[in-house]
Formats: C-alpha cells, sequence, structure tokens
C-alpha cells in the first residue's frame, strides 16, 4: 500500500532521509538540556519522522527542521557531552530498540 509507513533503524537503510540515524544531538526541556540520539526513521510518501532517545530514557519523534536544529546545538557546543552521558544514553538506546513500539503491537494485531 502507498500510505504504508517505513522504519529504518541504525541497522538498516533507507534511500533517503537515514543521514540522521546515529546522530547525537541535544535538546533543551525546561531548565535542563538532554543528550539525545536519533534511532529510527518513520517515513511515508510525504512525512518523516525521527525517532530520538534521551539519556534519561524518554523518547519522542522530530520532524527535519527540529532535529537538524538540535544536532547543531550539539555540535556548535564547546564543551562534549562527558563519557558517562554517553554510556547511560547508549543503554537506553538499546532498551528503547528492544522494547515493542505501541505502532507497531497495532500493525501485528491487524495482520493477525
Amino acid at each position: 500500500r502507498e500510505d504504508e509507513s517505513e522504519q529504518v533503524d541504525a541497522e538498516g537503510s533507507s534511500e533517503s532521509g537515514d543521514k540522521y540515524i546515529g546522530k547525537y544531538l541535544l535538546k533543551r526541556f525546561d531548565d535542563r538540556a538532554f543528550l539525545g540520539q536519533v534511532v529510527s526513521l518513520q517515513a511515508n510518501k510525504t512525512q518523516q519522522f525521527w525517532d530520538v532517545v534521551y539519556e534519561d530514557g524518554d523518547w519522542e519523534s522530530m520532524e527535519e527542521p527540529e532535529v537538524q536544529d538540535c544536532v547543531r546545538r550539539l555540535e556548535y557546543r564547546v564543551q562534549r557531552p562527558n563519557q558517562e552521558r554517553l554510556k547511560q544514553l547508549d543503554t537506553q538506546v538499546q532498551q528503547w530498540k528492544a522494547t515493542p513500539r505501541e505502532e507497531e503491537e497495532e500493525e501485528d494485531s491487524e495482520s493477525g
């Protein structure tokens, strides 16, 4: 079907849009900046959303302008994230990848 979305993660690839997968970014929530990593792409014929996992275990989907802005925010920082924060983020990303998302569960129940 034409309206089906495609998910691409760090192990897979797509002809377009995967340029952010695996990139680190920095996003401010309230008074704190959180380190995140782009882990997958949700795409259909008209839209693309990148899933981002943060060091505290939260995640969200972003459109490209916001992803670009947050990636640049980290690239232009003078002080790089310390190894402890990167390790914590890596742990959260692995847990996120191992947990089925609600959308995937809905698709499975519809096909079964």
